[in-house]
């Protein structure tokens, strides 16, 4: 009888566990596994810090989150080095444990898990920080390699897997400032539609062909320029849709054209179209991103207007970025994302 009790009480607790843990292959697919509360209330700090002194530029995230720390990551009694390291050219970060007398141990990401529905805006980000809460060390994933644009938290396990825990979508907010009063009459004007844009010409009814002639030196003499695009398949990739002069490539308007617009690279990758208007009897170029008002990482934080007079290429107008406390937007239910 001792013994019939002692089977049905080992029954009961291995049932009891096996709906703890769930049925089928639940157990062996990490990725499926549902957050419990604590990794949630991680989640729920990030998206309701917000420090006690506001630095315009600077995300309430980078408040809270780190490079490295020293940490026992696995609950052995050891205290780990959690680390960042840079990988190649095309500057994607991942988070590394560096144990005691070992190399540095790269961490699984979304990248590396097959899981559909972890979203390419995940599985793609470039940044990665380190998040220490209630004795928990927690990943954080950053659209870009800056910190303002979070986008992810995971919870990285020893048996080398990735948790999924929450999604965050980021709050920026942008605005044009004026590098001085005159210049901040242009933004105005610019934002509030009060410019008259320049419109191209075609000489062969395609795209390809569409040029504009404009006095973009603002001597009284109208130049024609066409856009050209600058690419690099260098690290992550880049390109650049610039104005050039049609005519002569060399001269000082040509010059000044290129220094109004930048050099290739960041933040000049995934240029938009530049545009021309005019406004109070001046031509103005303006170069923006493909989304400067809704960014989705600091690459595309670009808007600028210039002045080309006189000699030289003048910076008249810019865009500012400030950060808020992200967005918490989905929690990981088992195979996708829900509602929180």
């Amino acid at each position: 009888m001792k013994a019939h009790r002692h089977f049905l009480y080992r029954m009961t607790v291995m049932a009891a566990l096996f709906f703890a843990v769930g049925a089928g292959s639940y157990e062996h697919d990490p990725s499926k596994r549902i957050p419990n509360t604590e990794a949630v209330a991680a989640c729920r700090f990030l998206s309701e810090f917000k420090p006690a002194t506001a630095v315009l530029g600077v995300s309430p995230v980078a408040n809270v989150v780190v490079a490295g720390a020293s940490f026992d990551f696995d609950g052995d009694g050891q205290v780990e080095r959690l680390d960042v390291r840079d990988q190649g050219t095309a500057h994607f970060e991942e988070a590394v444990v560096i144990r005691d007398g070992e190399g540095a141990e790269d961490l699984a990401g979304p990248g590396l898990e097959d899981i559909d529905e972890i979203d390419e805006d995940v599985r793609w980000a470039h940044g990665v920080r380190w998040l220490i809460h209630t004795g928990k060390a927690y990943i954080v994933r950053f659209a870009g390699n800056g910190l303002g644009y979070p986008v992810y938290l995971a919870l990285p396990h020893v048996d080398d897997y990735e948790q999924p825990i929450c999604r965050f979508q980021p709050v920026v907010e942008k605005w044009l400032v004026g590098e001085d009063p005159a210049g901040q009459l242009v933004c105005d004007a610019l934002v509030d539609g009060k410019v008259e844009f320049i419109a191209p010409e075609s000489g062969k009814g395609d795209e390809k062909s569409l040029f504009w002639r404009v006095d973009f030196m603002n001597d009284g003499r109208a130049r024609k320029v066409s856009i050209a695009m600058l690419d690099s398949s260098a690290g992550a990739g880049c390109s650049q849709r610039i104005f050039q002069p049609a005519d002569n490539q060399t001269d000082l308007s040509a010059r000044l054209l290129r220094e109004a617009q930048g050099e290739l690279g960041h933040p000049n990758c995934a240029d938009d179209d530049p545009r021309w208007f005019r406004f109070d009897g001046k031509t103005y170029l303006e170069s923006r991103s493909q989304s400067p008002d809704a960014p989705r990482q600091e690459a595309q934080e670009k808007h600028t207007v210039h002045l080309i007079e006189g000699g030289s290429a003048r910076l008249i107008c810019r865009a500012q970025y400030s950060y808020g406390s992200p967005k918490l937007i989905g929690i990981w239910n088992g195979s996708g994302w829900r509602i929180p």
